[in-house]
Parts: C-alpha cells; sequence; structure tokens
C-alpha cells in the first residue's frame, strides 16, 4: 500500500473520482445492452476484468483517504454495494438469469453518493476548458484543471487531447506548440514542451511576488481599488501557499507592502485602528479592509439618496418659481409694480389712488390676499424691503450731500 505521505488529499480525491467515472462508464455499458451478442459478450468479459483492477485501485485510495479523514469511511459501504451489483449484473448478462433486484441495488447507490458524484441523467452546464497565456501565475491553475479533465481522461485518444490543448491555449503559450502537426505522437510532445516552458517553479513563485508589489496604489478613497488590493493579495498569498511557500510567517512584510498602498485617510484609519506596539497580522488588516469597505459603501447610499432628495426638491422650487410669470397690476408688464416706471412717473397722489384703486397694500404694495403660495414664492426670491415700497408713495426732497438718498418727511 502507498504511503499517505506520497500523495497528498487532493491528489487522492482526483483518483478518487477518476476510478468512479470509469466504473460508471462501465455501467452505462451494460444498462445499454438490448442483447448479449458473441461480440458483446467478450467485451463484458473484458470490463469485468477491468472492473476488478477498478476495485483494487479504490481499495488502495479510499484506504488512504480514510487515514487522512475519518469521515471518509462512510463512503465505502455504497461503493462496494456498487461494485458487487455490477459484478453481478455482468455475471447474469453473461449467464442470463434475472436481474431485478441488481437494478434495485444500482438505484439504491446512485442515491445515496448524488452528493459526491453525479450519477443519472441531469443535464449539467457546458464544460469551458481552463485557458493559458503563458503567464507563469497562471499555469499551476491550468496544469490542475487541463491534467484532471483532458490529459488523464482514458477516454480520450492523444489527438483528442491535442486538440483540446491547442483549443486551450492563447498568445505565447500556442507559440510553443503551434509548429507541431495534430497527431498522436505529438500531443506528449506538446506537453512535454509546455510543462519544459513554463513548469518553472522558482519562476512562478517570483511572478506572483511581483504581481502583490504591483497592486494598485491608491490616491482616494474608492471601495473598488481597496477590495482589488486585499482580493489580489489574498489570490497570489493563496497560490503561494500551494507552492509550500511559508506564507504564514510573512504577515510583517506583506502588511507593510499593502498598508502603503491605501489612501492618506485609510491609512489614517488604519493606524488609528492598532492599538499598542504589537505588530498586526494580515488577517487584521484584511478584516479592517473589509469593514472599511462596508462604511463607505453604507456612506455613499446614503450620500446619493439625500443628493438626490435635495436635487428633487430643488427642481420642485424652481419648477414652481417659473411657472409663476411675474405681472405688473398697473401696466400688466412683466416686473413688479414697485418697478413700474409709469407708477413711479406718477405724481404721488396719483399713485396712491391708482394702488388703492386695484387694492394693493401700501405698505408693501402687494395685493391684500398675502396668503397666496404663489405671491409668497414671489416675495421670498425678488422682494425687496418694506420701507423703500412705502417710500414709492412718499414724497422726496434732495439732500445737499446726497443727492440720490429718499428722505421721508416728518
Amino acid at each position: 500500500m502507498p504511503k499517505v505521505d506520497n500523495e497528498d488529499a487532493a491528489s487522492l480525491q482526483r483518483r478518487h473520482e477518476m476510478i468512479i467515472a470509469a466504473c460508471t462508464r462501465i455501467r452505462t455499458f451494460t444498462e445499454a445492452i438490448a442483447s448479449v451478442t458473441p461480440s458483446i459478450a467478450a467485451q463484458l468479459e473484458e470490463r469485468r476484468a477491468k472492473l476488478d483492477r477498478y476495485w483494487t485501485d479504490y481499495d488502495s485510495v479510499q484506504t488512504n483517504l480514510e487515514l487522512i479523514d475519518e469521515s471518509e469511511e462512510a463512503h465505502r459501504a455504497p461503493f462496494e454495494d456498487f461494485h458487487y451489483a455490477l459484478c453481478a449484473q455482468i455475471r447474469e448478462l453473461l449467464y442470463p438469469a434475472t436481474a431485478q433486484r441488481v437494478a434495485a441495488s444500482l438505484s439504491r447507490w446512485s442515491s445515496s453518493v448524488v452528493g459526491r458524484e453525479s450519477f443519472g441523467h441531469i443535464r449539467l452546464p457546458k464544460l469551458e476548458l481552463p485557458k493559458f497565456s503563458g503567464k507563469y501565475d497562471e499555469w499551476c491553475p491550468f496544469f490542475d484543471s487541463f491534467n484532471s479533465l483532458i490529459h488523464e481522461n482514458a477516454s480520450l485518444s492523444p489527438v483528442q487531447r491535442l486538440q483540446y490543448l491547442r483549443a486551450s491555449l492563447t498568445g505565447d503559450a500556442f507559440k510553443v506548440i503551434s509548429s507541431l502537426e495534430i497527431s498522436d505522437t505529438n500531443y506528449q510532445v506538446a506537453w512535454d514542451l509546455l510543462k519544459e516552458r513554463h513548469d518553472n517553479k522558482r519562476a512562478i513563485v517570483q511572478s506572483h511576488i511581483q504581481a502583490i508589489l504591483d497592486l494598485p496604489t491608491m490616491a482616494k478613497e474608492n471601495v473598488a481599488e481597496l477590495r482589488q488590493i486585499t482580493d489580489g493579495a489574498t489570490r497570489h498569498i493563496h497560490a503561494l501557499q500551494a507552492l509550500k511557500r511559508p506564507t504564514a510567517q510573512w504577515d510583517d512584510l506583506l502588511v507593510y507592502i499593502l498598508s502603503n498602498k491605501l489612501d492618506a485617510l485609510t491609512s489614517r484609519e488604519w493606524q488609528l485602528s492598532l492599538v499598542g506596539p504589537a505588530l498586526p497580522t494580515l488577517k487584521q488588516f484584511t478584516d479592517f479592509v473589509a469593514h472599511r469597505c462596508i462604511t463607505l459603501e453604507t456612506s455613499s447610499r446614503s450620500k446619493n439618496v439625500n443628493t438626490r432628495s435635495q436635487s428633487q426638491s430643488s427642481a420642485k422650487q424652481q419648477s414652481c418659481v417659473a411657472s409663476i410669470k411675474i405681472k405688473c397690476s398697473f401696466c400688466k408688464g412683466e416686473h413688479l409694480i414697485y418697478h413700474c416706471e409709469k407708477l413711479i412717473a406718477l405724481p404721488i397722489p396719483q399713485r396712491i389712488a391708482e394702488i388703492k384703486k386695484r387694492k394693493i397694500c401700501i405698505n408693501c404694495l402687494r395685493w391684500i390676499i398675502h396668503q397666496i403660495n404663489a405671491l409668497l414664492a414671489i416675495a421670498k426670491f425678488a422682494r425687496p424691503s418694506i420701507t423703500r415700497c412705502f417710500t414709492l408713495l412718499l414724497p422726496r426732497r434732495s439732500s445737499p450731500t446726497s443727492p440720490n438718498q429718499v428722505i421721508v418727511d416728518q
């Protein structure tokens, strides 16, 4: 039995899934058989032999998973039931007998593992191939995905794998294999060329570190840029952890680098949040940024609501004032009566008579119904002082010191 130290949980899990997928394909082939011809019988014999080998592999992988996590033991019994039922179904096809209890066993197993594997005829979303442009920080995610989906897929021929590989590559990565013809032998050549060019741990690590250093520096408070700093740093740190780098010991360095990318106001708030001489951790910094983003988003929404409310109120007020047409009650011109040149040109007694004739207040030169909303709006924006209005109806005399001054007779 292989040692657990030689295989991590992720690798064991992938092998586990591949074995179950292979067994499922045998089951699909078996259930599609309408009648057993000599050719079908020969294929069933081969598949039964392969099913036995899959059981040996499954037992080894499952044992290692159980050594890592005891909860994995719960998955063993359902697969055993599935395996024995499928073996019995093949045997009964080769040596005809009733298969009703076999079908029932398979149905029970399919239902019990629906959370782990997908059996049946559920229509899954279209699988998108991973993409790789040649950047070192993209290599590890691409390699893991393509290796699991395509490279280790036993149902695909080398030519098919090469076609999938070409469809997954762009930019500089595609140039590496673009000169190779599509053939069975060239797939492994292309795959090896890519690994030789890009599977460079030193370059990959340096690429992720440089990406952290190149994160944008904020000029002012901005939620999107603030999230970009922590999200980008977290993504690259996780990639470095997958490469077995001791990132747990880098908090001091990472906090210093990332905090220097904050704008002045956010940096000040960060410093105010620190208490005592203890060095802040990376988690402390990311928690601060997360809380800061929520605060800024909430504040921004409140500000937008207030701005819209004020804008709507101002628009209504302006609309109300604009809709009121100013009209002189003496000459019908578009001005207020105390600006009426025709009224001002009249002698004082005649002015008073005209004002009284129109039932206008001789104090403020407004209609006696002072409470009319329209005139209140006009008065707010355009009415001069009562003193000036009143003096319009009083005789004037020139002052020797100030000819423009209006004097009220005592």
